[in-house]
């Protein structure tokens, strides 16, 4: 496996939270929720690109491993800044059952 890839995630919460505060879209409250749902993560965007980076590092298990945990994890916020963001819900674009709580299609 390749070297771990480190992320600054307080310093790039802080960063985004200023951002999004500069375009006066948003309440202070809301910068950080979003701030926070786009760095929470930031171990497992750590891990998906160490083995995006040596895909032949990983035997089967720890990239089905890997990526389970990664998408317990991630859509979840990513939706939810999406949402705070620009006020826009999660669709099933491609129509596979993605936004719904049954099994798979």
């Amino acid at each position: 496996m390749t070297e771990h890839i480190t992320f600054d995630h307080q310093r790039i919460r802080n960063i985004i939270h200023q951002a999004l505060l500069s375009s006066e879209h948003h309440t202070d409250d809301q910068c950080r929720d979003i701030a926070f749902h786009m760095t929470d993560w930031t171990d497992d965007l750590q891990q998906l690109v160490a083995f995006f980076r040596d895909p032949d590092g990983y035997d089967h298990d720890l990239i089905i491993e890997l990526l389970t945990g990664f998408f317990y994890h991630v859509p979840n916020h990513v939706a939810a800044a999406g949402k705070l963001l620009h006020d826009s819900p999660v669709s099933d674009i491609f129509q596979v059952g993605a936004v719904d709580s049954s099994e798979r299609p």
